[in-house]
């Protein structure tokens, strides 16, 4: 039987071809149905705000589109966000997005404190922030320490701090009432004009 230079008889080689071949294709198949499968929702606000949303504003974050401001205290823009998901296979889920924290939000034990709450449908807690990363200098708005850039929103009269928040965390399968998921984005910020908050990259995925 003939072989190569290098002994290999070429019934061999044609065999390994055929399982390197197969084991290629199953790879592709199978990174394309992860990619498939893994997000269910994402939401960068760039092209608009989805229908599942309660709220269409958004805001330009150095050229980001985001959505909001939101501040409970003041009547001028909603208070909160709500994310509403029909038809959904009810199972657990990962959801991720940009908690955008404008202003100087105060951590706990501030007198002043503030607070970030995401609820399910069922007025679970989903998350609870009680720490931020907001820092001025001497009580001065104008002077943020470790922001991420400046934004001015409807309700400040001039450009605020921003700080960027990632957040990732589990949504378990009893958040869901039927085969619909809801989600509440609630920040309890405790200024009308100087703090707000604001979303980006909302992304639902299959863990």
């Amino acid at each position: 039987m003939d072989r190569n230079p290098f002994g290999l008889r070429k019934e061999g080689r044609m065999r390994h071809s055929r399982v390197l071949f197969l084991a290629l294709c199953l790879l592709a198949l199978a990174v394309s149905a992860f990619a498939d499968a893994t997000a269910v929702v994402e939401h960068d606000f760039s092209k608009g705000v989805p229908a599942q949303w309660s709220t269409r504003q958004t805001l330009s974050i150095d050229g980001l589109t985001a959505l909001g401001p939101f501040n409970e205290k003041n009547s001028a823009v909603p208070g909160k966000a709500e994310l509403t998901l029909r038809g959904l296979p009810k199972r657990d889920y990962v959801l991720s997005f940009d908690l955008y924290l404008i202003g100087s939000w105060d951590s706990e034990g501030d007198k002043l404190a503030d607070t970030f709450t995401l609820y399910d449908g069922n007025n679970g807690i989903l998350l609870h922030m009680t720490e931020f990363p907001c820092a001025i200098e001497n009580n001065d708005e104008s002077r943020p320490v470790g922001h991420k850039g400046l934004v001015r929103t409807q309700l400040s009269e001039r450009e605020l701090g921003y700080w960027v928040v990632p957040v990732r965390i589990a949504v378990e399968s009893d958040s869901f009432t039927g085969e619909t998921l809801k989600l509440v984005f609630w920040g309890k910020p405790t200024a009308r004009r100087v703090e707000s908050w604001a979303l980006a990259n909302v992304r639902l995925e299959r863990p």
